[in-house]
């Protein structure tokens, strides 16, 4: 059960959050009187933070050793102050402080020589992150996701959340040998506007899917993001397809799902509404390694998508009124699997042969 203090958070936080993470009316640096109410928020630092991982890679067939660490700085304050109006045009101010933080990467070869040591400290992420967020922040370790040689570069997502809630975001950034930053940017949401998706990478290893654009080793960048819609998800279904995900308000026969290459080119477009929100977007789906097929789960419509990772431009969907009752064992060729969603279990059949696919839902008791 969710603290419904947490909800109010998120609702006024994510009610923005698709334009600049911000609903409030900007000012800068406005004139403050008696009618200014001022909102303060402080961290406290009850014990030292410090997180320490070591990774051992190859690079060239040459070993080194990569050090990361994450910890606080009870000696220097961080903050951050809003300034804008509210509904009844007052203007306010709302304080966000914390402690600073220092992310240090080190990169060792074989020989205990150090290749190179970098610090980075919150200011470094200001520019690509929620600054409310950045301030009350702990220091939470960077995830190393892995060097790539076509980019010549180390791959890290770091994670920023307001502490005993379900608010943050992260930020990604790559590092190139030097240990020097060539990239970084907001990835995703996390708390109720968030994207289902993640870092996901080719198997030839020449682009990057994040959660909103297409990186490729040479250079080019793919957005596919839009501040005036909704997304909702992404998954990379083979090397040359990815399946993007968006939300719009204006009707459910508008195709809000494409598959797309790498580069943006649109291979398929179809309507999907089987996505919903629990603290973020979730696509229900599955992946058989059997059949190579994704099924995405579309309850609103009453229907199941069929992607198939070899020829995913193959795309069919097969509604519930076509699909017989899944009652009894397995049968032979079918394979089994289950999706479930916020309020409900579906179990589903599908024959491998014939592509004949039985189902059964059961509806999840709410809880409290």
């Amino acid at each position: 059960m969710r603290h419904f203090f947490t909800l109010l958070i998120l609702i006024s936080f994510f009610l923005g959050c698709q334009d600049d993470k911000s609903s409030h009316k900007a000012l800068t640096k406005p004139p403050l009187n008696s009618t200014t109410i001022i909102k303060g928020t402080d961290q406290e630092l009850l014990f030292p933070q410090n997180h320490n991982k070591d990774t051992t890679l190859f690079i060239d067939n040459q070993q080194f050793i990569l050090s990361l660490s994450a910890e606080l700085d009870s000696t220097q304050k961080y903050s951050y102050t809003s300034y804008y109006v509210d509904e009844d045009s007052l203007p306010r101010k709302e304080l966000f402080q914390g402690f600073d933080a220092r992310y240090k990467f080190r990169l060792k070869d074989k020989d205990n020589k150090i290749v190179f040591t970098t610090t980075l400290n919150k200011g470094d992420f200001k520019a690509i992150t929620d600054n409310s967020i950045l301030a009350e922040s702990d220091a939470i370790l960077p995830r190393f996701i892995g060097f790539l040689p076509k980019f010549n570069a180390f791959i890290f997502t770091v994670e920023f959340w307001v502490p005993d809630s379900d608010v943050g975001e992260q930020s990604f950034f790559m590092m190139n040998r030097k240990g020097e930053i060539i990239e970084k940017s907001f990835n995703n949401y996390y708390g109720g506007g968030d994207s289902d998706g993640a870092i996901e990478i080719s198997s030839k290893q020449d682009f990057i899917l994040t959660c909103n654009k297409v990186i490729h080793s040479n250079g080019k960048v793919i957005r596919f993001d839009n501040k005036r819609i909704w997304q909702i998800g992404s998954k990379l279904i083979n090397d040359n397809c990815i399946l993007d995900i968006k939300e719009y308000n204006d009707s459910i026969k508008k195709a809000n799902a494409v598959l797309m290459t790498p580069f943006g080119k649109i291979l398929k477009k179809f309507v999907y509404r089987g996505y919903y929100n629990e603290l973020g977007n979730v696509v229900p789906k599955y992946y058989d390694n059997k059949t190579n097929n994704y099924y995405l789960l579309d309850e609103e419509l009453a229907s199941l998508w069929v992607i198939n990772k070899q020829n995913p431009t193959s795309i069919y969907s097969v509604s519930f009124d076509e699909m017989e009752e899944a009652e009894g064992t397995m049968r032979k060729d079918e394979i089994k699997f289950m999706i479930d969603t916020e309020s409900s279990k579906n179990k589903f059949y599908a024959n491998i042969k014939t592509q004949k696919i039985r189902h059964s839902k059961t509806k999840e008791q709410l809880q409290e």
